[in-house]
């Protein structure tokens, strides 16, 4: 964020396919990319961070709004399966991580009460 009222690009990341090493997917490349600045980050992509590996490595983190526009991986099926969201009709989908939780809104950005004040990421 730029002071505290619009989203600023920090980092930039592009994968064309996955890894075996989750450790180079854009998600985490681009988090990397914003140090020790303070939050909250907006990542935006086209695809679901991938279920088994990325998801669960910013339910560690705090304060991370992911902002999918498409499903291109195909990965989003493992949230369905894991029934965190009920469809893929909708799009885009925010994942809000926040204190080892992660609160998903379709459509329409619907951050958790407890997460800080931010600018909406809807128009990014």
């Amino acid at each position: 964020m730029q002071n505290g009222t619009s989203w600023k690009q920090q980092s930039s990341a592009d994968v064309k396919s996955q890894s075996k090493s989750a450790e180079s997917h854009a998600e985490r490349e681009a988090y990397k990319g914003f140090g020790n600045k303070s939050g909250p980050y907006l990542i935006v992509q086209d695809a679901f961070p991938c279920f088994d590996k990325c998801h669960q490595y910013f339910l560690k983190k705090d304060n991370i709004i992911i902002k999918v526009t498409a499903d291109n991986t195909f990965d989003g099926n493992s949230y369905v399966k894991e029934k965190l969201i009920t469809g893929l009709g909708t799009l885009p989908c925010y994942i809000y991580y926040h204190a080892g939780a992660a609160t998903f809104s379709v459509g329409v950005p619907g951050p958790p009460l407890a997460f800080p004040p931010h600018p909406s990421p809807a128009g990014v």
